[in-house]
């Protein structure tokens, strides 16, 4: 693939200490809500799009006690040519977004929020491409029930997107959401490890080849247990579907 990976670092940055609450969502994928103490960082890379393609853009909605604001954390547009080891780590105080660390830029990079206008104008931008867009949106959805009362860590992927480390206390749950791939650019795959204290196992969560056509709504509730993972919802599956850990 003659495109290289990007990387977003998110840094909580804002002064007095105050937790940080991200929301990042591109036109295909929605990261979840995701919540950082002081100094914490968040990462997720993918791969950008190419031409004739689109071009690949990340915003996201940054709130705090007191405030909140939104920002273009990766436009493909803007920022392309900016990094050259396509590695992006930003900083987020009250006033808004700094480029703080960036191969090739020496100096700190700090922007303004996004305007309520452009913020309309982006979110009008992306419903029409997604009405253009005759891809299905599905929804993954995995809940923590290991026995013993045990967490759950797991790292998700596909081919183009890291929705980075999770970890999920007894009967907590994760969302994801994408928009599969249509022919003939390839099939959606997203698979994840899963570890807990003594043990630990693969699985594709998401295989086009093997769901698309399993859940009417395109809703997939799962839950994790130490032998393997359950597909416990789906609507027009009126049986629970019990899966081994992939073979390594």
């Amino acid at each position: 693939d003659a495109t290289q990976r990007v990387e977003v670092h998110i840094t909580n940055t804002l002064e007095g200490g105050q937790g940080l609450t991200v929301h990042c969502k591109s036109k295909d994928d929605d990261l979840g809500v995701k919540q950082l103490g002081p100094s914490q960082s968040f990462m997720f890379d993918f791969r950008p799009r190419e031409w004739p393609f689109g071009r690949t853009l990340f915003f996201c909605k940054f709130s705090w006690a007191g405030g909140s604001g939104w920002f273009d954390i990766y436009s493909q547009k803007r920022d392309q040519l900016k990094c050259t080891d396509h590695k992006f780590y930003w900083g987020v105080k009250q006033g808004g977004p700094c480029l703080t660390k960036c191969e090739g830029t020496p100096s700190v990079d700090c922007f303004p929020w996004n305007q309520q206008l452009h913020l309309v104008l982006m979110l009008l931008s992306l419903l029409f491409m997604a009405i253009c867009d005759a891809g299905n949106w599905t929804r993954v959805h995995i809940t923590n029930t290991l026995e013993g009362g045990q967490v759950l860590s797991f790292h998700c992927k596909s081919k183009d997107d890291d929705l980075g480390f999770q970890q999920l206390r007894p009967y907590q749950s994760f969302k994801f959401e994408f928009r599969s791939k249509e022919w003939p650019f390839g099939s959606t795959l997203f698979f994840c490890k899963f570890s807990w204290d003594g043990g630990s196992g693969w699985f594709d969560i998401y295989s086009q080849k093997r769901d698309e056509d399993t859940c009417k709504d395109h809703k997939f509730y799962w839950i994790v247990k130490q032998a393997g993972p359950c597909l416990m919802e789906c609507e027009g599956k009126p049986y629970v579907d019990y899966f081994p850990w992939n073979q390594e």
